[in-house]
């Protein structure tokens, strides 16, 4: 089905506008343009910041989350692509649909920062957009605003260094045969599993951590039935840490940049997967990488195990029977809480990813269940679509209509 948006000139409120462009006042590297993939020229060309009017209604959007509607409401196709030379840093699309109702999206480059950052980013023009309008004016503080702003401070704590040049990812092939679908798992669900892994670890997992591992066992399981692995091939999950609030001392919630590091959870072969044992691994594998990357070091020992560790990473990734699956949690950052002057959202997401191998879990809008994206080769997600564990838990946001 063709996407239904036009561009409109149409005049919008600008409540929202006027304090994302206020907020590149104490963020100006965001109006900037990418150099490469590790620099950003600070030259003020501003912000990609579009309207556009949807042919569809919220109400259908809502219950009927087509793929070609949702990624219909980011700016130019930017969503999960990686950022040519000369690039926005940041882009911005105000989405007004038939008979009321809007959405809001925003793309960043990962060169700024990471996912943390943007979040950041969102709920500082949030709180700058409450300011402006308890004072009933556009004009706002330095004193009020500063606190809110994303803090530029990463340079003094993870100093630069003779880094190596970081290749250019290569565009995946085939990006056709990526399938992306979205799940929700009840608070009632989950605790059922937790109190299930409970039992035989004798301690209480996270809902996460539940909801991660069964992801991961499903997804495993469809990789061995849809015989594509092959007796050598190891399965490994591999999840995000954010170095903010794990550093010794901590870092500033919201400073910005690329502030986040990957670490291996598990690595399953050929053995049966049990949920109990993969909450204890995961539980386990994040203290064991903070203990020896969160430790209170100076710039020169951060870049020594820094490199250290990308090594580690080149090791990991070289290997060619090694499949892996990555998950990140945006959970509990308080999203719904974001408010542009219309209210707390109804529906908060993340476009389709075309990274394949990829779990992204949020919250939902009671702050109690978890929503999941989940991002397959095409012949993984038609037998992961059908696990049995995964419908007694879940139910599938995604509709084939």
């Amino acid at each position: 089905m063709p996407t239904r948006r036009t561009r409109t000139s149409k005049k919008y409120p600008t409540s929202s506008r006027n304090p994302c462009l206020k907020s590149l006042l104490y963020i100006t590297p965001l109006a900037g343009r990418t150099r490469d993939r590790l620099t950003i020229d600070c030259n003020d060309e501003g912000v990609l910041f579009l309207v556009a009017r949807i042919k569809w209604t919220l109400p259908e959007l809502l219950q009927n989350p087509k793929d070609d509607v949702i990624d219909s409401l980011f700016a130019d196709n930017l969503q999960w692509k990686i950022t040519p030379r000369n690039s926005f840093l940041l882009a911005i699309q105000i989405n007004f649909f038939d008979n009321g109702g809007m959405a809001i999206s925003v793309c960043m480059s990962h060169t700024f920062g990471d996912g943390f950052t943007l979040i950041n980013l969102i709920k500082g023009w949030s709180d700058m957009n409450k300011i402006q309008n308890n004072n009933n004016s556009t004009s706002t503080h330095d004193a009020q605003i500063l606190p809110l702003m994303p803090l530029l401070n990463a340079a003094s704590i993870f100093p630069q260094g003779d880094l190596p040049y970081f290749p250019e990812y290569p565009e995946q092939k085939n990006i056709e045969k990526i399938v992306c679908k979205r799940y929700v798992f009840d608070a009632s669900k989950i605790n059922i599993l937790k109190s299930a892994v409970g039992k035989k670890l004798q301690t209480n997992p996270t809902r996460v951590q539940v909801v991660a591992v069964l992801l991961y066992k499903c997804v495993v399981s469809a990789l061995r039935l849809s015989n594509k692995s092959n007796s050598l091939m190891k399965a490994t999950l591999v999840q995000t840490v954010n170095l903010r609030t794990r550093r010794v001392p901590p870092l500033p919630t919201n400073s910005i940049g690329n502030e986040s590091l990957m670490y291996v959870t598990s690595t399953t072969e050929n053995a049966e997967l049990n949920l109990h044992d993969l909450v204890s691994k995961i539980k386990e594998s994040p203290r064991k990488f903070c203990d020896t990357y969160t430790k209170n070091l100076n710039g020169e020992q951060w870049f020594t195990l820094y490199m250290q560790y990308l090594e580690e990473m080149k090791v990991l990734h070289l290997n060619e029977n090694q499949v892996f699956y990555l998950c990140t949690s945006l959970c509990r950052f308080g999203l719904y809480e974001v408010n542009f002057g219309w209210g707390e959202p109804t529906w908060m997401t993340f476009s389709n990813t075309a990274v394949k191998n990829m779990i992204l879990l949020m919250d939902t809008r009671d702050g109690d269940g978890i929503e999941a994206i989940v991002a397959l080769e095409e012949q993984e997600m038609a037998v992961f679509e059908h696990d049995e564990d995964l419908l007694a838990h879940s139910w599938s946001r995604t509709t084939n209509v």
